[in-house]
């Protein structure tokens, strides 16, 4: 008897049918702090909110007089904020009290009595958050310059930022006729 074996190698068809889906996009969303205060309208910067003349020592400047508000104009919202400053002292020669020349620490003597901020309520008080990073046992604005405030809430519409100031009542002559420049630096984080 003879057994045969047939292989046969065959072809299977499937269908089969692509589409392409073509000019996707992948667009990232922005941040965009804008400022304004009490006479300057929204923008990118602002000049000469807080100013202050003729201190004395002990003098107590009032803290709802002026502010700063803060809004994202961007298309994603903001996590947190962190707010800084940087400080220059002008000493120029003179008056004829002043009996230390080139004094540079005035920004110790200028203490942050209430700082709040807020997006409509409740507002919070910053000043107890400012670390006594040069010792001197109060907060000024060297020391919001040491150690910025990192990771507040930022706000979900316009925030609200006011301050009030005392030139300590330890200032002495050396600081008549004296000047800080205070930059105040508002930083949107995502």
């Amino acid at each position: 008897m003879i057994v045969a074996s047939v292989a046969g190698t065959g072809t299977l068809a499937l269908l089969f049918d692509a589409e392409t889906s073509q000019g996707n996009q992948f667009i990232a969303g922005s941040l965009d702090l804008k400022i304004k205060d009490n006479d300057e309208p929204w923008g990118d910067g602002v000049s000469k909110t807080w100013v202050i003349t003729d201190m004395y020592p002990g003098m107590v400047s009032p803290c709802a007089v002026q502010q700063v508000e803060v809004r994202n104009f961007g298309s994603v919202a903001g996590a947190t904020i962190d707010i800084g400053c940087s400080n220059t002292v002008d000493d120029p020669p003179g008056p004829e009290s002043d009996t230390e020349e080139g004094t540079t620490d005035m920004d110790h003597m200028i203490e942050v009595v209430c700082f709040t901020y807020g997006d409509g309520f409740p507002v919070i008080d910053l000043a107890p958050m400012i670390a006594d990073a040069n010792g001197n046992g109060w907060r000024d604005l060297d020391d919001l310059e040491a150690v910025p405030l990192q990771g507040l809430t930022a706000p979900t519409g316009t925030g609200h930022f006011q301050m009030s100031y005392r030139f300590r009542p330890e200032a002495d002559n050396d600081y008549m006729g004296d000047t800080t420049y205070m930059d105040l630096t508002i930083t949107l984080n995502q």
